[in-house]
C-alpha cells in the first residue's frame, strides 16, 4: 500500500477561499473555548505563566494568528491576576478574513484593548506605537510576510513569539526558515501544534462529523502533524512536552515546544 505524500496534501482553507476560512475560524473558536478537551489550554497556561513572571511592557508576536483565540485567552487570564501589566501584541496574518474575525474576538475583552491595523508593520512604526500608546493592552493586526521578518525587524525585537496549530501547514523548507527567523527575533518561542496519532484522528473526525470544513481540517491536519519520534529527535536544545489527553481524559493530541 503506497504511503501518503503529506507534502502534497491540501486543506480546503489552503485554496485561499475566504468563505471556508471564516467557517473554519468560527468553528475552531468554539472548539478552543471548550472545557473539553481544553484544546489550547497548555499553550495559554504556559505563556500566561511566563508573562506574569516578567516585568511589564512586553512585546509579543503571534505568528499566523488566525482568530487570535489563543491571544484572547492569554489576555483574559493575565488581566484577572494583574491590572498593572502593559503588553503590545502583534498578530501576524495575511488573511483579511482572519483579521476581521480576530478583531471582533479581541474586542470582546472587557479590558477594551487598543486595536491598530497595519498592512506592513515596520520597526520604526512599532517603536512609535509603543512610545505613544496610552493603553495597557495594544494589539496590532499586521499583514507582513512572516518569512520576511528578518528584514522588517531588529534582532530579538520580540520578548515572546508563539504560534498555535500553524506549523503543520508549512513545507519542510518553510518550517526550517520560520524556526530560524523566530529564534533570531525572539527571546523565547512557544510552538504549539498537534502530533500524529491514528486513533486520535478518528476521535476528532467523529467529533467534527457534522461540520464539513472542520472535518476536513481535522483529518488533513492530523495527516500533516509530525510524529512524536520526529519531534523528540529534532527538539535540539528546546523543551518538549506532549499532551495526549485533555480535561476529563478526552483526547487532545498536542505538543508544546519551547526554545530560545
Amino acid at each position: 500500500m503506497p504511503l501518503i505524500d503529506t507534502e502534497r496534501l491540501t486543506e480546503l482553507t489552503d485554496f485561499g477561499n475566504e468563505k471556508y476560512s471564516e467557517e473554519l475560524h468560527h468553528s475552531m473558536i468554539k472548539v478552543e473555548r471548550g472545557l473539553i478537551p481544553g484544546f489550547i489550554t497548555p499553550l495559554v497556561n504556559e505563556i500566561s505563566k511566563y508573562i506574569l513572571k516578567q516585568n511589564s511592557n512586553l512585546l509579543i508576536a503571534d505568528i499566523g494568528s488566525g482568530s487570535s483565540e489563543a491571544t484572547r485567552q492569554v489576555l483574559q487570564k493575565i488581566l484577572k491576576k494583574r491590572n498593572d501589566i502593559k503588553l503590545t501584541i502583534i498578530a501576524f496574518d495575511q488573511s483579511k478574513a482572519s483579521h476581521t474575525i480576530a478583531k471582533s474576538n479581541i474586542s470582546s475583552l472587557s479590558s477594551s484593548p487598543q486595536i491598530i491595523e497595519k498592512e506592513n508593520l515596520t520597526q520604526d512604526e512599532l517603536l512609535k506605537i509603543r512610545e505613544t500608546s496610552t493603553s495597557k493592552i495594544t494589539v496590532i493586526f499586521a499583514s507582513n510576510d512572516i518569512f520576511n521578518l528578518t528584514c522588517d525587524f531588529d534582532k530579538t525585537t520580540f520578548d515572546i513569539s508563539y504560534h498555535s496549530f500553524f506549523k503543520h501547514h508549512l513545507n519542510k523548507t518553510q518550517k526550517e526558515k520560520i524556526d530560524h527567523i523566530l529564534q533570531e527575533k525572539s527571546k523565547i518561542v512557544f510552538e504549539y501544534d498537534g502530533f500524529y496519532n491514528i486513533s486520535g484522528m478518528t476521535v476528532q473526525a467523529l467529533y467534527s462529523w457534522k461540520d464539513p470544513v472542520l472535518l476536513n481540517g481535522a483529518v488533513f491536519s492530523n495527516l500533516l502533524y509530525p510524529k512524536k519520534s520526529d519531534l523528540e529527535k529534532n527538539k535540539q536544545n528546546g523543551k518538549l512536552k506532549f499532551y495526549k489527553f485533555g480535561n476529563f481524559f478526552t483526547y487532545r493530541g498536542t505538543y508544546l515546544k519551547t526554545y530560545s
